[in-house]
């Protein structure tokens, strides 16, 4: 596959994230965080510079983490990031690509992806969600948050664009514009448990299952328990 890389912007995103973006994505990324803590084997794919995680790392000491990211500055940013907290001993920080990496299967229990499946066309999308459900467990939750074409402003199709355009020349990225992936994640046999969004859905968080309707061990998850219900969302 072609490779992307965020090294050339790893030292800047976080400033430029803030500045075009203000505290949305930070706002998305911890829609479901408190959920998070109730995992005992986590897996983070293109974490980043480790924000969600400097977060969640303080919730969930027991945890054991692994990070996964092609990056290896933003890594070694992450790692800067959470040095700082002193519940980090069962954290594993992997430079890899997802696809290549090769790791045991039905091992997480929790699998979360933050503006990472968006990065892909509708082929490499499927190829990673199929990884991903490799390796999660039969009762695994996922949470994905993502941008979405849906009730999209002029101004935000003009962010679209121009962050697809500045991605491509910087790192390389293989996706040309915003491809759906809830197709593939469908296919995969993930349901959605539970929906967020910001925007007016612009930016949607789903916390989704493997195996909808059953009874959960971790208590309820959202509103959703029959096959048949629909799940929330909230506007905010």
């Amino acid at each position: 596959m072609g490779k992307s890389n965020f090294d050339l912007v790893a030292s800047f995103y976080p400033l430029l994230e803030q500045i075009v973006f203000g505290s949305t994505l930070s706002r998305a990324r911890r829609f479901f965080i408190p959920r998070v803590r109730e995992g005992n084997k986590i897996l983070l794919i293109g974490e980043g510079n480790g924000r969600f995680l400097f977060e969640m790392v303080k919730q969930t000491s027991s945890a054991s983490v692994t990070v996964v990211d092609s990056s290896a500055r933003m890594l070694a940013s992450a790692a800067r990031r959470i040095a700082t907290v002193d519940c980090c001993s069962g954290i594993e920080l992997i430079h890899a690509d997802i696809l290549e990496w090769r790791a045991p299967a039905a091992h997480y229990d929790w699998i979360v992806t933050h503006f990472f499946l968006d990065l892909f066309p509708p082929c490499r999308i499927r190829r990673v969600v199929e990884k991903i459900s490799r390796l999660a467990t039969e009762d695994s939750l996922w949470i994905n948050v993502d941008f979405t074409s849906k009730n999209q402003s002029l101004r935000q199709k003009l962010l679209i664009w121009a962050q697809y355009r500045f991605f491509q020349i910087s790192a390389g990225i293989e996706a040309s514009r915003l491809f759906d992936a809830r197709p593939s994640i469908r296919q995969a046999g993930w349901e959605i448990w539970a929906e967020r969004s910001l925007d007016s859905g612009w930016i949607s968080a789903h916390l989704m299952s493997k195996r909808l309707g059953r009874s959960s061990e971790r208590g309820d998850v959202g509103v959703v328990k029959r096959a048949d219900a629909e799940p929330y969302r909230i506007d905010l």
